[in-house]
């Protein structure tokens, strides 16, 4: 047997192996993808039909192999957790999904010295505060609409991080002191996204629930654009589905439903991992038919007030996400309203699917 074939289990210590019994067979109407001489949709077929032999058999496949199960195919920075891994031509292949992403703003340098001052600040909440204003108000002096919005996010969140904390905190505690009105602050600018925590459903599942949801209301359609899953650092374990995987079936099944407003070539969904303090971007695009999972890009949130230097690294990650997020709203609302006028567009990939694959709980041989 191929060492390909060989289980790489990233869950060893879950008590039951899941086998799936009805596995969505592989696209027909996948087209190429070429990278020079190297065709990248024959290799992830190959992949694919790897992991669903292991999925029939073993039940013991990692998070990549299960995304696959879904022809969703994750790029990401570090090709050991890529699937590059499995395919090779990292290099090559990351720089050409880079074209997906260009154009994000960047952040001044004045917000890092800004931060930098803050990490030394000393005295109460409030005098965290005051200098958080101060730090705002030169901003706004200098009329850059990037630093206004980010020293509005600092002037939430600083004071915070700076007061002294329980170590285990629960999801809503972690949610509120850290992610609340860093991306509320962000995602309102401009007016554009719709937001809600918690317990909201995708328009491609009710079952489906993100922590975060980002979306847009053109007319009476809503799309959902950008999600986020949140694992605070108390929370330890995985359960039978990792947030990773979580994260890759809601962003496939967002842009399954955006395809109803929205041509493939312009449809794109976008993701934000929180796992502890680190936070992990993703945008997914359909290229070939099959759903790329491309990480933007990977950041440490602050949890002490040393740790205030970080902030615009932070900011510039999810600002990326923001601003992408925004050229997909704007083509949706553009789509939308050529529908609202009676024009036909051309109908989504036949082979799209809102179902996800159910499995049987098997119990491990040593239990």
């Amino acid at each position: 047997m191929d060492d390909s074939f060989v289980s790489d289990v990233h869950h060893g210590n879950r008590t039951y192996l899941h086998l799936y019994e009805t596995i969505e067979p592989w696209p027909s109407c996948t087209s190429n993808w070429m990278i020079g001489n190297f065709d990248v949709i024959a290799e992830l077929k190959t992949f694919w039909e790897v992991s669903v032999h292991l999925a029939r058999s073993q039940g013991k496949i990692n998070d990549t192999r299960i995304l696959a199960l879904h022809c969703i195919f994750p790029f990401l920075f570090d090709q050991k957790d890529s699937i590059t891994m499995y395919i090779d031509h990292h290099a090559e292949v990351l720089n050409e999904l880079k074209e997906l992403t260009m154009g994000c703003p960047t952040v001044s340098s004045d917000l890092i010295l800004w931060c930098h001052s803050l990490t030394t600040t000393a005295g109460t909440w409030t005098t965290m505060k005051k200098q958080c204003l101060d730090i705002m108000n030169l901003a706004y002096e200098k009329g850059d609409d990037t630093d206004i919005l980010a020293t509005n996010i600092l002037f939430n969140i600083a004071p915070r991080i700076a007061r002294k904390r329980d170590t285990y905190m629960i999801e809503d505690t972690f949610v509120h002191l850290y992610l609340d009105s860093m991306l509320e602050d962000l995602f309102s600018d401009g007016e554009i996204f719709y937001q809600s925590w918690a317990n909201s459903s995708l328009e491609s599942s009710a079952q489906m629930k993100p922590d975060w949801l980002s979306y847009i209301r053109p007319w009476r359609t809503k799309v959902d654009i950008t999600i986020c899953e949140v694992k605070p650092p108390s929370k330890q374990g995985s359960g039978d589905q990792s947030d990773f995987v979580k994260l890759g079936l809601e962003m496939r099944g967002m842009l399954d439903k955006m395809l109803d407003v929205i041509e493939a070539e312009d449809a794109m969904v976008f993701g934000i991992l929180v796992e502890g303090y680190r936070i992990t971007t993703y945008a997914m695009d359909l290229k070939a038919q099959v759903y790329r999972m491309t990480q933007l890009g990977r950041c440490d949130m602050m949890s002490l007030q040393s740790n205030l230097g970080a902030f615009p690294a932070l900011f510039q990650c999810l600002l990326q996400v923001k601003t992408l997020a925004v050229k997909v709203a704007i083509k949706a609302k553009a789509a939308q309203l050529e529908l609202a006028k009676g024009k036909r567009r051309s109908p989504g990939p036949a082979c799209r699917s809102y179902t996800m694959m159910h499995t049987t709980k098997k119990k491990r041989p040593s239990q």
